[in-house]
């Protein structure tokens, strides 16, 4: 999938803030030079993040850090509604300056894209700056209100657990990510994959559940997104059949795979290889 970068020019030229509220516009996978936060307002959509599929609902509120890639896709209720909160990077920085950095460094770091869920009270406030903002009388306060919101923002998300960077996680967790990532290991059998938690100094019960903790998702759905994110670079870097590929990643059943490749990364294995140069 093609990266694109959309740079401050569309939307923030002379302005270091801006919001609007809309429905579902088709978009091309595309990057920012500025940090977005956005939430669904009402109804559900298909939101493709650095090469992940999630779903999202209403509630959901996501921050898009420039390095991050994202989409949403056709598939959406009728109802669907987002606001997007796009912020200049000196109107942001100066925000984390005052907050400190080290409060945030695990939000700018984390490996994984970020996602909270926002209560009703939590939207309102959030909703009651916006409204703030449209009737501020001069330059200088609706800065502050942006500041201010933008704050909020990082409160709700600092306050939600969430994914934290490389370095924050347990020796057993580094020790995990070396095996499932070392040699032919994701090519073995789902058993034989998780038959390498006996290895480690805690059973496997207390391994699953914190590995959700930390990642956000099951050991079952990450070593999935190895083998896919795997078979993705394959397809577009090698001559390698689909069938040796899916071998190679330990998957036998091809509906299965044809149907989750096109789930997640919304073309077909066929057409990356047909796409790509060797």
């Amino acid at each position: 999938m093609k990266h694109h970068i959309i740079d401050d020019s569309q939307f923030l030229q002379e302005k270091k803030f801006f919001t609007q509220t809309i429905g579902y516009i088709q978009t091309i996978y595309h990057g920012h030079s500025f940090y977005e936060f956005f939430y669904i307002v009402s109804g559900e959509i298909n939101h493709v993040i650095n090469n992940r599929s999630e779903k999202l609902k209403s509630g959901d509120l996501c921050l898009i850090r420039p390095g991050d890639y994202h989409m949403f896709t056709e598939e959406h209720s009728d109802d669907f509604l987002h606001t997007d909160i796009l912020v200049k990077p000196e109107l942001f920085e100066s925000t984390v300056s005052f907050l400190g950095k080290d409060l945030i460094k695990d939000v700018l770091s984390a490996e994984e894209p970020i996602k909270i869920h926002l209560t009703l009270n939590e939207i309102s406030v959030m909703e009651q700056y916006l409204q703030a903002m449209n009737i501020s009388p001069s330059d200088e306060l609706s800065e502050l209100i942006q500041k201010s919101l933008i704050t909020h923002l990082i409160y709700n998300i600092i306050k939600a657990p969430f994914p934290k960077s490389v370095s924050a996680k347990p020796l057993w967790l580094k020790q995990l990510f070396s095996m499932l990532e070392f040699g032919n290991t994701i090519a073995k059998a789902k058993d034989e994959v998780f038959n390498l938690l006996n290895t480690l100094s805690y059973n496997k019960s207390y391994i699953s559940r914190a590995f959700k903790n930390y990642m956000g998702k099951t050991l079952t759905q990450y070593i999935n997104d190895l083998r896919f994110t795997s078979a993705y670079n394959l397809l577009r870097s090698t001559n390698e059949s689909i069938d040796s590929i899916m071998q190679s990643i330990g998957l036998t059943n091809k509906s299965y795979f044809y149907r989750e490749f096109q789930k997640r990364y919304h073309t077909t294995p066929r057409q990356i290889r047909t796409s790509s140069k060797f």
